[in-house]
C-alpha cells in the first residue's frame, strides 16, 4: 500500500509476534512482541495499589505499585519509539501522540465525567467545590502539581479526594510530552553513545534531585513532581536502549534465573517489609527493572504465575481498574466516617473490578481497535461538555447548614508560596514578608504549628519588619530532647543558623506540646515532664544569641479530625446538630490538668513574651474547637487559616510585643 512503512522489529523477545496497527492510519504497521509476564507485572502493580487503598493496614506499602508502572512505561514507550527510528521525526511524533490519546484519553475522560456526576450528588457542596478544582487539574494533566500543593498523599483528608490517584497519570503524560522528542533527537545525532549518555544524564540528574529533596524535607514534591520521577521512567528507557542495540550482556541461564528471582524478591521486600521510604522506592524500581530484563526467554514456576490467565487478565484491565477503584474507596471512607466495615471493602474491590472490566471492554478496546482519532476527539469533547454542564448547575449554588459551614475549615491550613521557599538551616524557610526597607526580621521557628500561625503573625507584624518562617515539620525546635535523634540534629542546625543570622532580631517559637515521650542524644526515652525544661533551654539559647524570644502557648486540641468527620456525620444523619455542638467542646479542667504547669512556668519566666493562645479558645468552663458559625481547626491539631478572626486577645498581645521592637 502506498505510503505504508513496514518496520521489522528485532526478535529480541521470545514469544510469537502479533501485529498492532493504528485504526484508519496506514502509516505504521508495527511488528512487536507480546510479553505476557509484563501484563503479570502490571497485575502485581495494580493489585498492590488496590489492596493498599481498600486495606491499608494489610499492605501499607502497596502504593509502590505506581513506581512499577513508571518503569514499565519507560521501557515500553522507548521500545516502541526505537522501532520507528530512521523515519521522519514529525511523522513519528504525530503517530506516537495519536496512539497515546486513543490509548488513554477515552477511558479517562469518561471516568472523570462519571465521577463528577457522582460526587455532585453525594458530597457536601464545599467538598464538591474542592473536587472541581482537582477535576480541572486532572483534565489538564497537572493533577500531580495540584495535589502536591493541596496537601499530599498520605494524610487523613487526602483519603477523601476522589481524583488523588490521577497524579500518576499526569506525571506519565508530562513525561510523554518531552521524552519522545528528547529520545528521537538523540537518535538523530547518530553519535556512538549519544543515546545512552543523554538518557543516562537525565536519569542521574533526576535521581540526584529526588535524593536532595527528600533530604531537605521535600518529600511531598519529591513524590508528586515529574523532575523527581523521571529517573524511574528513564531507567526503563535505558534498558530498552540496551536491548535495542543488542548489547545486553550474555549470562548463563543459572545466573539469569538468580537475577530474576532476586528482582522479584526486591519487589516483594519493598512492598511487604517496612524500610526507609527512599530505600523502598529504589528497591521496587530496581526490582521492576530486573524483572523486565531477566524474565525474557525464561520458563519457571514464578513466571508461570505471572503468565497465568488470571495475572494477564488483571494486567490488561489494570489501567481502567486503577481509574475506578480509588473513587469507590473514597466514597466508602466518606460515608463510613469512623472506618469502613471489612465486608464493604471487599464489595468495593469487586465493584472496582467490574467497572474496570467494563471500561476495558467497552471503551479501551473499542476505541483502540474500531474507532479513529477524530472519533476519539469527539468523545473527549462530549465528556468535557457534560462536565461543563454539571459545573454550570453548581454556579452560585451554596448549601447552608452546620455541615457545610464546618467543612470549609477542613484542609484550610496555611501553605507557603513556592516562590517564597528557599534552602535554610536543616531544611528550608519561607520568606513570608520581605520589604525593601525593613529594619530587621522576625523568625517564626518551630514545626507545622509555626506554619499554621503565619496568617496571625502576618496580620499584626509592623511595617518595618520582615517575616521569615523556619519550619521543621515532623520534629520539634528543641535541642535537648526531641521526637528522634535525627530531629535533634536538625533542630540544632536550625538554631545555629537562626542564632547567627544578623538580620533576625526576634524569634517566635511555636511548636507541638502533645507527645507522650521524647528521646535524648543517646536515644533514651524521656518523659514529657522534661519538655518544659527543653523549651526553656531553647528560649535561653535564643536570648543568649542576642535575639528576643517569644513563645506561643499550647492549645486544647481534639486529636480527631473533626473538621472532616463531623460535617460528614451530619450530612448522612449519623448524629444530630445538638450532639455535634457538644462534641466540639471539652472541659477547661482537662486542658488545665495537662498544661497548667507549663503555662504557669512560662508566664512567670517570660512575662508578656509568653502569648497565651488558649485564652481565645477557652472560657472559664470549656475549651472550644469551634462555634456554630466557625470551626477553628483544619484537622486533628492544626488551626485553619480562617480561625484567627477569633484570636482577638492573642493578636493584641502579639501586636504589643512586636510594636515595642520597632
Amino acid at each position: 500500500m502506498r505510503g505504508m512503512y513496514i518496520i521489522l522489529v528485532k526478535y529480541f523477545l521470545c514469544s510469537d509476534p502479533f501485529y498492532i496497527s493504528e485504526p484508519n492510519e496506514p502509516i505504521f504497521l508495527l511488528k512487536i512482541i507480546y510479553r505476557s509476564e509484563i501484563d503479570g507485572l502490571r497485575a502485581i502493580a495494580v493489585l498492590s495499589v488496590v489492596i493498599f487503598h481498600f486495606f491499608p493496614l494489610f499492605l501499607p506499602n502497596g502504593y509502590l505499585g505506581v513506581d512499577i508502572f513508571f518503569v514499565i512505561s519507560g521501557f515500553l514507550i522507548t521500545t516502541h519509539l526505537l522501532n520507528l527510528k530512521g523515519q521522519n521525526l514529525s511523522v513519528v511524533l504525530k503517530s506516537f501522540y495519536k496512539r497515546r490519546v486513543i490509548r488513554l484519553f477515552p477511558a479517562l475522560f469518561l471516568f472523570l465525567t462519571l465521577t463528577y456526576i457522582f460526587v455532585d450528588q453525594f458530597f457536601l457542596s464545599v467538598d464538591v467545590d474542592k473536587f472541581q478544582n482537582s477535576l480541572l487539574a486532572s483534565f489538564a494533566f497537572y493533577a500531580n502539581y495540584y495535589f502536591w500543593r493541596d496537601g499530599g498523599y498520605f494524610g487523613g483528608s487526602d483519603q477523601l479526594k476522589p481524583l488523588l490517584h490521577i497524579w500518576s497519570l499526569s506525571v506519565e503524560e508530562q513525561f510523554y510530552l518531552f521524552f519522545p522528542i528528547l529520545l528521537l533527537t538523540l537518535v538523530k545525532l547518530k553519535r556512538k553513545y549519544s543515546l545512552e549518555v543523554g538518557v543516562g544524564l537525565v536519569t542521574t540528574l533526576s535521581f540526584t534531585f529526588w535524593l536532595i529533596l527528600n533530604k531537605i524535607g521535600g518529600e511531598n514534591p519529591a513524590f508528586f513532581l515529574l523532575p523527581t520521577r523521571i529517573w524511574q521512567f528513564s531507567l526503563g528507557a535505558l534498558l530498552a536502549i540496551i536491548v535495542d542495540k543488542d548489547v545486553f550482556p550474555s549470562i548463563s541461564m543459572g545466573l539469569n534465573n538468580i537475577l530474576f528471582v532476586g528482582s522479584v524478591g526486591f519487589i516483594a521486600l519493598a512492598i511487604f517489609i517496612d524500610f526507609n521510604a527512599q530505600f523502598q522506592t529504589t528497591l521496587v524500581t530496581l526490582g521492576a527493572l530486573g524483572f523486565i530484563a531477566f524474565s525474557k526467554c525464561q520458563n519457571n514456576f514464578i513466571l508461570s504465575a505471572f503468565r497465568s490467565s488470571l495475572s494477564v487478565f488483571f494486567g490488561k484491565i489494570s489501567y481502567s481498574l486503577y481509574l475506578y477503584h480509588w473513587p469507590i474507596a473514597v466514597a466508602l471512607t466518606y460515608y463510613f466516617v469512623d472506618g469502613t466495615p471489612v465486608h464493604y471493602s471487599f464489595i468495593g474491590v469487586f465493584v472496582s473490578v467490574l467497572l474496570g472490566l467494563a471500561s476495558y471492554k467497552l471503551i479501551e478496546q473499542i476505541f483502540r481497535r474500531r474507532l479513529n482519532f477524530n472519533t476519539t476527539l469527539y468523545f473527549m469533547a462530549f465528556c468535557s461538555a457534560v462536565s461543563l454542564l454539571v459545573y454550570l448547575t453548581n454556579v452560585n449554588k451554596e448549601e447552608i447548614g452546620l455541615a457545610n459551614t464546618w467543612s470549609k475549615a477542613s484542609g484550610a491550613n496555611f501553605r507557603c508560596e513556592i516562590s517564597s521557599i528557599r534552602p535554610y538551616g536543616a531544611s528550608r524557610a519561607c520568606s513570608i514578608i520581605t520589604r525593601e526597607s525593613s529594619d530587621s526580621t522576625v523568625a517564626l521557628l518551630g514545626n507545622s504549628h509555626a506554619q499554621m500561625y503565619v496568617p496571625l503573625v502576618s496580620e499584626v507584624i509592623p511595617n518595618s519588619l520582615d517575616l521569615l518562617l523556619v519550619p521543621l515539620n515532623g520534629c520539634l525546635p528543641t535541642t535537648t530532647i526531641n521526637l528522634s535523634q535525627k530531629c535533634l540534629e536538625k533542630a540544632r542546625t536550625n538554631l545555629s543558623v537562626v542564632s547567627s543570622d544578623d538580620n533576625i532580631s526576634t524569634v517566635i517559637i511555636a511548636t507541638t506540646w502533645y507527645s507522650d515521650s521524647y528521646v535524648d542524644d543517646n536515644g533514651n526515652n524521656i518523659d514529657r515532664s522534661k519538655l518544659n525544661e527543653s523549651i526553656n533551654q531553647l528560649v535561653e539559647d535564643i536570648r543568649s544569641s542576642g535575639k528576643y524570644p517569644v513563645l506561643l502557648s499550647p492549645l486544647a486540641i481534639s486529636n480527631r479530625d473533626y473538621a472532616s468527620e463531623l460535617p460528614r456525620k451530619l450530612r448522612f444523619n449519623h448524629l444530630s446538630e445538638h450532639m455535634a455542638l457538644d462534641i466540639i467542646k471539652v472541659p477547661r479542667s482537662h486542658f488545665d490538668k495537662q498544661f497548667s504547669d507549663a503555662n504557669l512556668f512560662f508566664e512567670e519566666s517570660m512575662g508578656n513574651a509568653y502569648v497565651k493562645m488558649y485564652d481565645d479558645l477557652c472560657d472559664q468552663f470549656y475549651c472550644f474547637f469551634g462555634t456554630k458559625d466557625l470551626f477553628y481547626f483544619s484537622d486533628a491539631n492544626h488551626l485553619s487559616k480562617h480561625a484567627f478572626i477569633a484570636f482577638s486577645k492573642s493578636k493584641k498581645q502579639l501586636k504589643t510585643i512586636l510594636a515595642d521592637l520597632e
